[in-house]
């Protein structure tokens, strides 16, 4: 099967900003590209060098808590701030990603042939058709009036 042609940055601009391009950042792959040294921007090292500390000093207390708490409410606590805060690290992480590669072109291509930045272009074609649909009454209700 032949690859599609790939975005130019340009593209990407226009895609995201008129919402027909999808985008989707592997946060893992992210992060094992900023730890081995390959991305260097500043922005994204912080934000996930931040992020992966303060998820590290959370599991660390959630430890502790198991400790000094009853097990029953450290399990419970520690699970749901910990899947919290997990998810808005992703999100974060992902934001950055994407601020990023809308700016910096050589950035955008770094995370593009790295597969840390994936796209989905929506198409008129791939989408069905539908007929329109019109809201109609029961038939008893329309008689009452």
């Amino acid at each position: 099967m032949k690859e599609a042609d790939p975005i130019t940055q340009d593209d990407f601009i226009i895609g995201y900003q008129s919402g027909r391009l999808g985008c989707s950042v592997n946060v893992l792959r992210v992060s094992l590209l900023v730890y081995s040294g390959r991305i260097r921007e500043k922005r994204v090292v912080a934000k996930v060098i931040g992020w992966s500390a303060g998820l590290l000093v959370l599991i660390s207390l959630w430890v502790v808590g198991l400790y000094l708490l009853p097990l029953l409410w450290a399990l419970l606590a520690g699970a749901i701030v910990l899947a919290t805060l997990a998810l808005v690290c992703v999100h974060r992480i992902g934001e950055g990603i994407l601020s990023v590669a809308l700016t910096d072109p050589a950035f955008y291509h770094l995370v593009r042939t790295e597969r840390a930045l994936g796209l989905a272009v929506e198409r008129d074609g791939n989408l069905r058709r539908l007929n329109k649909v019109v809201p109609m009454r029961h038939p008893r209700q329309a008689r009452r009036r």
